[in-house]
Order: structure tokens, then sequence, then C-alpha cells
């Protein structure tokens, strides 16, 4: 949460970016929730994956996290229907969305919007990408650590009926 926010507010006090967003997996479902945002008139809380759809239908999100082959991607005609609505005084024209992986897990996704003329050349690309592995580290880390401190222990116990197998 904090940490995510105050990304969001550096990625846009910098000036290479005027908005910034971050959504983060719900567990075990196909959905970003909303962490943190920054910049953007409004955005959508909450990004529905469709794991089953072609990755154009996707938006640039949905192609960022796919957990086959999570890759910066990039949006250079910003549609509405991507659920984006950018200041059109912010000059925003062109969207990165960046998967926030870890190991094979994909964790979340940042959106960064800018209105430099020629933005995410390779380089920031490759900063983009390690950024993300960084951030999907901190992002599996506190889900390590709310497992590890989980308040409530589930406790299962097994019955078995016929102890005359040799297993038993």
């Amino acid at each position: 949460g904090p940490i995510m926010q105050l990304l969001c507010e550096h990625a846009v006090e910098t000036d290479l970016y005027q908005c910034a967003w971050v959504g983060q997996r719900e567990r075990g479902t196909d959905r970003l929730a909303m962490v943190a945002s920054e910049g953007f008139e409004s955005q959508p809380g909450t990004i529905q994956l469709d794991p089953s759809s072609e990755s154009d239908e996707q938006g640039i999100v949905g192609q960022s996290v796919d957990t086959d082959n999570p890759t910066v991607s990039i949006s250079r005609n910003i549609s509405k229907k991507e659920g984006w609505d950018i200041l059109e005084s912010s000059g925003v024209d062109t969207l990165a969305a960046v998967p926030l992986d870890h190991g094979d897990a994909v964790y979340g996704c940042l959106v960064l919007g800018t209105r430099r003329a020629k933005a995410f050349n390779s380089r920031e690309l490759t900063a983009l990408e390690v950024l993300g592995h960084l951030l999907g580290t901190v992002l599996h880390a506190a889900r390590t650590q709310q497992l590890v401190f989980a308040s409530t222990v589930v406790e299962l116990e097994f019955g078995i009926a016929g102890t005359d197998s040799v297993f038993v």
C-alpha cells in the first residue's frame, strides 16, 4: 500500500511520467485491484483479466501480466475502452503496463502514462523490467509474511474408513 503509493507519487514528481497506477492481483482470482494511483482523472479500481481471450482484446494490462509471457506492454493510442480517463491538458498519449513478477508468479501491474514523444525506448524498457521484478519481489515478500503471521489457523482432521489396508 504505502510503498506503492510513494512509488506512484515519485514517478509523477520526476516529470518523466504524468500518471501512475498500481494494481495487485487478488489471491485466487483473475482480478487486479488498485492499491495506488497518482495523476489520473479516474482509473479502474479493478481490472478483470480474461485468460481465455486474445491478448489484443485484453488491453495492455492483460498483455503485460500474461503469466505465460509477462512483458512490458505499450499503448500509443489510449482508448476509452481500456478504462483510463486521462486529463487532456496533461498531454499524456502513451501508456506502459509493467508486470510485477517474481519467479513464475505475476503479483500485479504498474501502469505509467507519459507525454514524452520518444518514451519507452529499449533502455527505459529494460529499467522498467528490472523495476517490475523488484516490486514483484516486494509483493511476494509481503504475501509470504501475511501467510507466516496469519492470525488464524486451519486444523484439518482426516478420518480413514476400512483399516485393513496395508497403507493405514
